[in-house]
């Protein structure tokens, strides 16, 4: 009678075995994963754009942000631009405020 139920149990075994290797056959392929065409959730296209403005000039009251002439309260992109120093403007974009500078510069007019 032992050797019945030992007989039965391994041909259960082997027979639950098999299964379970069809069962999970298909986790053994493995497929190529493209993340290339995925965009980070983090990404802001405002703050790439405001991170690229380059300051050209800056005259009392007007800025020359990429070769467009601004005034005080004037929209750069989704940022307003609130304040236009003698070296550095200060723009703000969803309630912050982003100081920009004026770099190498060759003349001074004073």
């Amino acid at each position: 009678m032992k050797r019945v139920f030992l007989i039965c149990g391994l041909f259960t075994s082997i027979h639950a075995s098999s299964e379970q290797d069809a069962y999970f056959s298909h986790l053994q392929k493995r497929t190529a994963l493209d993340f290339s065409s995925l965009h980070s959730p983090f990404a802001n296209p405002t703050l790439q754009h405001l991170a690229q403005v380059k300051i050209q000039a800056i005259f009392p009251g007007k800025v020359k942000i990429n070769g467009t002439w601004y005034r005080q309260d004037d929209a750069l992109g989704e940022a307003i631009i609130k304040h236009i120093g003698d070296r550095v403007v200060v723009l703000e974009y969803d309630g912050e405020r982003i100081s920009v500078a004026l770099e190498n510069v060759k003349m001074a007019i004073h």
